[in-house]
């Protein structure tokens, strides 16, 4: 079967991809998995997390936030969104300008109200909460999470193979032009394509092109050795908590109409530090990992392999009775949480491997340089919260120990699942992985699509940004498939 364009992944990128492809483009849609979660495709078993990432469970980062579904990741997701901030992508091939552009698509597509917009709005409601290092910004939440719902409204001209896993590239030179896929019932059969797009997520991305590497001996985006280097998290990460006696925050920083708004820094990237963001939590439930645990079964509805691997289930609800308990007591005594999401640098020994059997091994690594930013933050933070809402502020004070902070932190560190700077863009074929319309540097017509690209990663949830490069990938194809 031959196509113009063949997508392998329906998750985010790959259905937001699909739905702003040309009606002329005969396009195929290739899922490993279908509509419903499936534990006999989903083993929870890609790899293991050799440092960070096994918070709130073992191997959370590499092996539970990659769902092979029809709407991937999104089964999942809670449905953050926001734009990255001019600052947070200076560093990127794109021009703001241009990245702007399509985050007004995405806000179409996904039923947004402007961001933009937003953010001046509430900075007049909010404006007795802001200082000289703080301001106001909001995230909004999908309505509808899971992407599956924009498969109704694929038109003809997308063929949809569910239950199909892409098994390897036909290889030749420059270009690629054919895949070999196996059904759920083994059978392989091939599909040639003009143009082919990963959009398996940004770690299967990253595994396909080291797996055709390692087992083919051909160089899939690693001829300049960056591959699966320069791997980006956003730490998340509890800093402490105040007591709201006076109730200066009443319903102020909490969820409501598919927003919430938190804090931004307003001059980041001066004096050691990256950017950070802060949301307060009315309650401590949100932070206990088996919580985490209780919610991500209760988004799929079942319960997924290896998630209670060696762990106790009577400690599995002991913990939640606890957090139930302390619930209740926090609420009488107005206690507040003040949690944050830090930005991390570029950094090349912060990786992504395979191992002798193929599976992942997540290396992510806090540099000294992130460390000494989490700290100038967290103190920003305490002092923010002692100007504008309570005195009785407490922050962990094991985070302002920089030379015990990975022991410290390594299994306290949140990694959401936002992957990224494994496949990194630039326009400098010495440097990264693919260039700024997301092709790989050193093949015509391989694309990668997913926040494995981001140069950086701001503090900003991913999937808008994720989303929005879908689309200027659409145009970019829609525009120039005859001259590649």
């Amino acid at each position: 079967m031959e196509f113009d364009i063949i997508i392998i992944g329906a998750g985010p990128a790959g259905i937001t991809l699909a739905s702003h492809l040309s009606k002329k483009l005969n396009v195929a849609l290739i899922e490993k998995g279908t509509e419903k979660y499936s534990s006999k495709i989903n083993t929870n078993d890609h790899g293991n997390c050799n440092d960070y990432g096994n918070y709130p469970y073992k191997n959370y980062s590499s092996s539970f936030s990659s769902i092979s579904s029809i709407g991937g990741n999104s089964m999942v997701w809670s449905g953050w969104s926001i734009p990255l901030q001019k600052d947070e992508v200076k560093n990127w091939p794109i021009n703001y300008s241009e990245l702007k552009e399509y985050y007004l698509k995405a806000e179409k597509f996904l039923d947004f109200k402007n961001f933009e917009n937003l953010k001046k709005k509430n900075n007049k409601i909010y404006k007795d909460f802001l200082n000289n290092n703080w301001e106001v910004n909001s995230w909004q939440f999908i309505k509808k999470k899971n992407f599956n719902h924009f498969i109704s409204k694929l038109d003809t001209n997308v063929k949809i193979f569910s239950e199909t896993e892409f098994v390897k590239f036909r290889i030749n030179e420059k270009k690629i032009n054919e895949i070999i896929v196996k059904d759920n019932k083994k059978k392989e059969f091939s599909l040639i394509g003009k143009i082919i797009v990963l959009a398996q997520g940004a770690l299967q991305s990253t595994k396909t092109l080291l797996l055709t590497e390692k087992v083919h001996g051909i160089k899939m985006g690693n001829e300049n050795g960056h591959l699966g280097k320069f791997y980006m998290e956003h730490p998340h990460l509890h800093l402490g908590y105040f007591y709201d006696k006076k109730k200066i925050l009443k319903k102020r920083f909490t969820k409501k109409n598919f927003e919430l708004t938190g804090l931004y820094l307003k001059k980041p990237y001066k004096n050691d530090l990256l950017n950070g963001c802060l949301t307060f939590n009315n309650e401590s439930l949100l932070l206990n990992p088996d919580t985490l645990r209780l919610q991500y079964i209760l988004r799929l509805k079942k319960i997924p392999k290896n998630i209670f691997k060696d762990y106790s289930l009577i400690k599995f609800f002991y913990n939640l009775m606890i957090g139930f308990f302390n619930l209740i007591k926090e609420k009488i005594l107005d206690k507040k949480f003040i949690y944050a999401r830090f930005e991390q640098s570029p950094n090349i020994n912060s990786r992504m491997e395979l191992d002798d059997n193929n599976k992942i091994k997540l290396n992510w690594k806090i540099s000294k340089s992130d460390i000494v930013s989490f700290c100038k933050i967290t103190s920003m933070a305490k002092n923010y919260v002692k100007e504008k809402i309570s005195n009785q502020v407490f922050i962990d004070k094991t985070i302002y120990d920089k030379k015990n902070w990975n022991k410290n932190f390594e299994n306290k560190i949140l990694g959401i699942g936002h992957h990224m700077g494994t496949t990194m863009m630039s326009k400098n074929s010495h440097f990264g992985v693919v260039d700024e319309n997301l092709k790989l540097h050193y093949k015509d017509n391989i694309f990668v699509c997913s926040s494995s690209v981001f140069p950086s990663g701001g503090v900003g949830h991913p999937t808008f940004t994720i989303c929005s490069l879908a689309i200027r990938l659409a145009d970019h194809l829609n525009n120039n498939l005859k001259k590649i």
